[in-house]
C-alpha cells in the first residue's frame, strides 16, 4: 500500500510516549466497560414491555443514528483538536444520561432523545478510540502492531459484551432494574479510566477553539476528497456495518417470535458474540491478503447471505445465519479499521474515521424503521431479503467505481 510523504512525516512527528505496556491498561479497561452494556440484548424488549410498537422503537432508533450523524464529525474534530482521551470521557457521561432516560421512558419523545444521546456517546467514542491506539503505537514505532492489538482488544470487548448481554437478559427475567443500573455503573468507571489515559499532544496545529474544530472538519473532508480510496472504504464499510447491525438488532424480535424467552435470547446472542470475538482475535493474525478488496467483498457476500438466512422460518437456518454473520463481521472490523487508519493523515484521523461512522448512521436512519415496518407487514423473509439485496447493490457500485486492479 502506498503512503504519502506527508502521512509518514506526520506519524514521525508524534511525541513519543513511555513504552510500558501498563499504559494500555486504562484504555483496555475503558473499551471493555464501553462494550459491556447489560441492556444490549433487552432494550428493544424493555421498550416493548413499556408498550411501544416495533415501528415506534424503530423510529426512536433512528434518533440514535440521527445523533451520530449530527455529532460524529464535530466530535471527531473535537478529538483531533483537544485530545482523544477527553472525547472518550465525554462519551461515558453522555452514555449515562441516555441510559437513564431510556430506563425512565415515560413517552416516545423521551425515548427518542435518550437514543439520540446514545448516538452522541457513540460519536464521541468511535474514531477517537482507534485514533488513540493507532497514534500511540506509531509514536513507539510499533504501528505494524495496530491490527493485532486492535483485534485482541475488540475480541476481549466482544467477549465481555456477550457475557453482559446474557447476564443482563437473565437478570431482566427478574427485574429490568439490574441491567440498567449496572450499565450506569460501568459508564461511570469507564469515564474515570479514560481520564487516566496518557496521550501525546494533538497532532493538529489549529487552535483549540470552535474555529479550530471547524477547520479540522474541513481538513478531514478534504483528505477524503484527495484520496478516492478513502471514500470507497468509507462507503463500503458503512454498507457492511448497516447490514450487519440490522441483522443483529432485530434478532431479538426474530427469536422472541420463535418462542425464545429473554434469558434464552441473551444466551443465544451471547454465544454468537463469543464466536464473533474469536473471529476478531484471529483476524489480527491473518495475512495481508485479507485486507484486500477481494477479501472484503467475500466477507460482505457472506454477511448478505447470512442476513437473508435469518429471515427464514427454520430455526436451524436462523442460527446458522446468525453465526455466519457474527463470524464475518468479527473478521472484517479490525481489517477495515487498519486500512482506514493507514490511509488517513494523523492530524485528521479521528475526523475521517468519524465520517465512516456518519455514513453508517445515514444508512440506519431510514433503514431501521423501514425494516421494522416491512417485518410487521411482510415478515422477516422480505425484510432481511431487502437488506441482503441492498448490500449486494453497494458492493457492485463500489467496485465499478474503482477501475484499478484490486489491491
Amino acid at each position: 500500500m502506498n503512503h504519502t510523504p506527508e502521512t509518514i512525516e506526520e506519524a514521525a512527528g508524534i511525541a513519543a510516549l513511555p513504552a510500558s505496556r501498563w499504559r494500555f491498561v486504562p484504555f483496555v479497561g475503558f473499551q471493555l466497560l464501553s462494550f459491556g452494556q447489560f441492556t444490549s440484548s433487552i432494550w428493544i424488549l424493555w421498550l416493548a414491555h413499556r408498550g411501544y410498537s416495533l415501528g415506534e422503537i424503530g423510529l426512536a432508533e433512528s434518533c440514535y443514528h440521527l445523533g451520530r450523524v449530527v455529532l460524529t464529525v464535530p466530535t471527531g474534530a473535537f478529538a483531533d483538536a483537544f485530545g482523544r482521551k477527553w472525547s472518550l470521557v465525554a462519551s461515558s457521561f453522555v452514555l449515562a444520561a441516555g441510559v437513564a432516560l431510556e430506563w425512565w421512558s415515560p413517552a416516545l419523545p423521551v425515548v427518542a432523545f435518550a437514543l439520540f444521546l446514545d448516538g452522541g456517546s457513540a460519536a464521541f467514542r468511535l474514531g477517537a478510540d482507534q485514533a488513540y491506539l493507532f497514534d500511540t503505537l506509531t509514536a513507539e514505532s510499533k504501528g505494524n502492531r495496530f491490527t493485532r492489538m486492535l483485534s485482541s482488544v475488540l475480541a476481549a470487548s466482544y467477549f465481555v459484551a456477550a457475557l453482559t448481554a446474557w447476564l443482563g437478559a437473565w437478570l431482566s427475567d427478574f427485574t429490568y432494574t439490574w441491567p440498567f443500573a449496572l450499565t450506569l455503573g460501568a459508564a461511570a468507571i469507564a469515564a474515570v479510566l479514560a481520564a487516566l489515559l496518557p496521550e501525546p499532544p494533538p497532532a493538529a496545529t489549529t487552535e483549540r477553539t470552535a474555529r479550530g474544530v471547524l477547520q479540522i472538519m474541513t481538513d478531514g473532508v478534504q483528505a477524503v476528497r484527495v484520496r478516492p480510496v478513502l471514500l470507497r472504504l468509507i462507503v463500503f464499510s458503512s454498507a457492511f456495518f448497516v447490514a450487519n447491525t440490522l441483522g443483529s438488532l432485530y434478532m431479538q424480535s426474530v427469536l422472541k417470535g420463535r418462542g425464545f424467552g429473554n434469558g434464552s435470547i441473551g444466551f443465544v446472542l451471547g454465544i454468537a458474540g463469543i464466536a464473533s470475538a474469536l473471529a476478531t482475535f484471529g483476524a489480527g493474525r491473518l495475512p495481508r491478503w485479507w485486507q484486500s478488496w477481494t477479501a472484503f467483498i467475500l466477507l460482505a457476500a457472506v454477511t448478505g447471505m447470512a442476513v437473508a438466512a435469518q429471515g427464514t422460518p427454520l430455526i436451524a437456518l436462523i442460527l446458522l445465519g446468525l453465526t455466519a454473520r457474527e463470524l464475518s463481521v468479527g473478521i472484517f472490523e479490525p481489517l477495515i479499521a487498519n486500512r482506514l487508519n493507514e490511509e488517513t493523515p494523523t492530524a485528521v484521523r479521528a475526523t475521517v474515521l468519524s465520517l465512516s461512522e456518519m455514513g453508517f448512521s445515514l444508512g440506519m436512519i431510514p433503514l431501521f424503521p423501514l425494516i421494522g415496518w416491512l417485518s410487521d407487514r411482510n415478515g422477516w423473509g422480505v425484510a432481511f431479503g431487502v437488506v441482503a439485496v441492498g448490500l449486494a447493490a453497494v458492493i457492485v457500485v463500489v467496485r465499478l467505481s474503482d477501475r484499478r486492479p484490486a489491491t
